[in-house]
């Protein structure tokens, strides 16, 4: 019994894994059309795999619980809405919502099977995975440097949900791998590439949520918090003297072309959009329009779903928030791993739009390290 037990641990390891590969691979383009609806099956395989092997135990978390709650009160509401109102487009977070869930229960299901090298060797293929996402990125868009100096427009347009993997991948690589790597040159090369190929993919935002995670870091865990802040303004002092690192922050940031600029233009146009979202909520405050966009979740919810939507969705994501600032610690990770996560995904939500539940499965490794337990590694 015990090795039939033993057998399962292993495949469900592996599953898990492989699940993570072809998540990250559904997001290149040239292979989206076979990894996408594999990816998917995948979430689903896990569900179903380790459903089955808890018959009799099945248990998730009280987080996960008021999840699915709030998941099927929103969805319910979203058919009431359907059914009444023909013309009604159902909200876009009702499909966005599904992948964090399904996540969420994934990691509750595992309870406690992964140990501190298994998890450590998830965060490894994860990252490795954003890696060769990253290469394929650069080689496909950047493959000429001067072109990219050049250009006035996003060469890159599913930046926003790239960013948040590479981003979520170079936390994993300061809180978890560089406390245990023995080559830690390989690791802080990586995380400096992925940083680039954010510039390089003009990720304004979460190069912002990067540097609020840094600065956090900086006053909450450093012993000598003047010394590092004072070297981080010379650092980016330095990289302003050079006139390549200079060109390359100027493009990064389209400081150039926003010279001048109002607030507004400089937001690319963000004010007047959430203007006009408020006037479409202040419309429908209760209920809202239906599907909508902008960049601002919170605006955006309230736009689209209007207050009932925004109580059920927003309650999911402020419990995520409180949890995570709860856990602080853990035996395997440098202090406020969590906590950093959470700083990031609340700066990409104010000025984008889907996260911290998408778009589609970029966010799916920060509800997963938010909720999977390693033992009391975390907790």
């Amino acid at each position: 019994m015990n090795g039939l037990v033993v057998k399962k641990d292993i495949i469900a390891k592996y599953l898990l894994q492989l699940t993570i590969s072809v998540t990250i691979f559904s997001q290149i383009s040239a292979v989206s059309d076979i990894f996408r609806p594999m990816m998917y099956l995948l979430w689903l395989l896990m569900v179903s795999y380790l459903g089955i092997s808890k018959v009799g135990k099945m248990k998730v978390s009280s987080f996960t619980a008021t999840f699915l709650f709030c998941y099927t009160l929103f969805a319910l509401y979203c058919l009431i809405r359907l059914s009444v109102d023909s013309d009604y487009e159902v909200a876009s977070y009702l499909q966005l919502m599904l992948v964090p869930l399904l996540v969420s229960i994934v990691s509750d299901l595992l309870d406690q099977k992964l140990t501190k090298a298994d998890l450590i060797s998830v965060c490894k293929n994860y990252v490795v995975c954003s890696l060769i996402f990253a290469a394929y990125i650069n080689i496909t868009f950047f493959s000429s440097y001067q072109a990219w100096l050049d250009s006035n427009r996003y060469l890159f347009a599913s930046k926003n949900s790239a960013a948040q993997i590479w981003c979520t991948a170079m936390l994993i690589i300061y809180y978890v791998i560089l406390p245990v790597a023995k080559r830690k040159y390989i690791w802080y090369a990586s995380g400096g590439y992925l940083l680039i190929l954010c510039g390089l993919s003009q990720c304004r935002t979460a190069i912002l949520g990067l540097a609020c995670v840094l600065i956090f870091n900086i006053l909450m865990y450093s012993k000598h918090k003047v010394k590092w802040l004072l070297l981080l303004c010379f650092s980016l002092c330095g990289l302003l003297f050079f006139s390549e690192t200079r060109q390359f922050i100027s493009q990064a940031f389209l400081i150039d072309k926003y010279a001048g600029a109002d607030i507004n233009t400089m937001s690319s146009g963000r004010l007047g959009l959430y203007a006009q979202a408020l006037d479409n909520f202040i419309e429908s405050p209760i209920f809202g329009i239906g599907r909508y966009y902008v960049d601002c979740s919170y605006i955006y919810i309230l736009a689209e779903s209007g207050i009932i939507g925004f109580l059920l969705i927003e309650f999911i994501w402020f419990k995520r928030i409180i949890l995570n600032l709860k856990r602080k610690y853990s035996s395997y990770t440098r202090p406020y791993m969590l906590t950093s996560f959470v700083i990031f995904y609340f700066i990409e939500s104010l000025l984008e739009g889907q996260p911290p539940f998408g778009p589609g499965v970029s966010s799916f490794m920060f509800w997963m390290l938010s909720e999977i337990k390693v033992g009391d590694a975390i907790g």
